[in-house]
This record gives structure tokens, sequence and C-alpha cells, in this order.
């Protein structure tokens, strides 16, 4: 057991001794790099407590966070490479993935990306908005989770962030999807007896005006659109 060295004077010298007359600066200073820390996940959920590979979230004592140092900050390389590498993945479209060799793909970017958050290096908007994007294509629903809170954290860091409002409401469909509950945002699309479908949507919850605002479709364009995959 590591014994704490007693301070000079004895055991309550150190309770007992007075301030230095530095100690308000260094207060000071400590609570401005507080203020000026950007904005990551961490910082707005609070904690993140970890089981295995999974993410369970927690609202707990978030401090606020500087979110426009955060909005301004440059993209994480790796992160942004990640996100490139997932697109990349899906560029020959929902018929045409090899899901045998892209799957493992997909998760070992999701590995790498919890990495980078336990490290603290997802900080900037477009950070979030990345990381979120590899997680948006997990396989779990704790992954989809993951990706929402992501998302959301990329909207509280730009609130007229197009991409993130979009990001958040089609996470949140993805992850409805997984627990086996109708979408909201209208921005999920399955395959049934050879044909594209809209997932089917909650049409009472979300109306088209806050679909459209979130950048997805509104109903009759997301069928539209369905009709239109059917004829690549």
């Amino acid at each position: 057991m590591r014994i704490r060295p007693e301070a000079p004077g004895g055991p309550g010298a150190a309770a007992s001794r007075r301030p230095d007359s530095s100690e308000p600066q260094r207060a000071a200073s400590d609570a401005g790099r507080r203020r000026r820390q950007p904005c990551n996940l961490l910082h707005l959920i609070g904690r993140l407590a970890w089981t295995g590979t999974v993410a369970t979230l927690a609202l707990v004592g978030a401090p606020a966070c500087a979110a426009a140092d955060a909005a301004a900050a440059p993209a994480h390389p790796t992160l942004a490479a990640l996100a490139d590498e997932d697109q990349a993945d899906r560029q020959p479209g929902p018929d045409g993935i090899d899901w045998a060799r892209v799957a493992p793909r997909d998760a070992a970017r999701r590995a790498r990306v919890l990495e980078l958050l336990r490290e603290g290096q997802v900080r900037s908007e477009a950070d979030h908005l990345n990381a979120a994007l590899v997680f948006q294509h997990g396989e779990t629903a704790d992954d989809l989770r993951l990706a929402h809170a992501l998302a959301q954290t990329a909207r509280h860091i730009n609130p007229e962030s197009r991409a993130a409002r979009w990001l958040a409401a089609a996470s949140w469909d993805r992850l409805m999807m997984r627990l086996g509950q109708p979408q909201w945002y209208a921005t999920q699309f399955v395959k049934r007896d050879g044909r594209w479908v809209l997932y089917p949507v909650n049409e009472a919850v979300v109306g088209d005006e806050e679909r459209i605002a979130t950048g997805a479709r509104s109903l009759a364009a997301a069928r539209a659109h369905a009709e239109r995959m059917n004829a690549r």
C-alpha cells in the first residue's frame, strides 16, 4: 500500500499551512483552461461507462464546453480517414457490397474509433460526425446508440450543421429498426421480395415539416426514392 508522505512539520501541517499568493492565479488559470477545453462526447455526456466494446451513455453532471472552439477545430486525420474508408466500401451501392469483406473492416473501424474516444481524441464537430458515421454502420443497438449520441453532440457543437441534423435523424431511425420499432424520419429502406421499400414509419410522432428540417425527405418523397432505387 502506498503511504502518502507527510508535509513538513507533521500530519497537521499541510492542512494548517497558509496558501501562498500564487494559488489564486493557478486556480484561475486552471479554470480558464477548463472553459477553453474543446467540446467532445466525454464533456457532453459526463462519462462513458465501457462494457467490453459497448458504450453505456450516462448524462450525468456534464459540464459546459466551448462549442465554438470545437466547431472551428480541424478534423482528426485518423477519424477523417476512417470515415472515408467507410464510404469507399459502400460505393458499389446496397446491392453491390461484398459484406464478407466489408463487415470485418467495419468492425475494425469501430474498434479504432472507440480507442480514439477513450483517448479523448474526438473533439471537433467533424470528429463527432466522422465517428458517428462509422458507428451508424454498426451491428448492434449499442453501436447505434453511440452513433446517435455522437451525431447529437455534433449538433450541440454546431446547431446549424445540416449533416449533423441528418445523421442524428438517420441514426435514430436505424436504432428504431434494430429494436423492431417503426422509424420516425423516413431515412431507412429495406429490401422485401426483391424490391426496395421504405421501412415502416411512425407517422404520429414526427411530421413532414420536422423531417425536412433534419435534411430527410417527406414521406411522399421517401417512397418515390424507393421506386427510383428499384429502377436502377
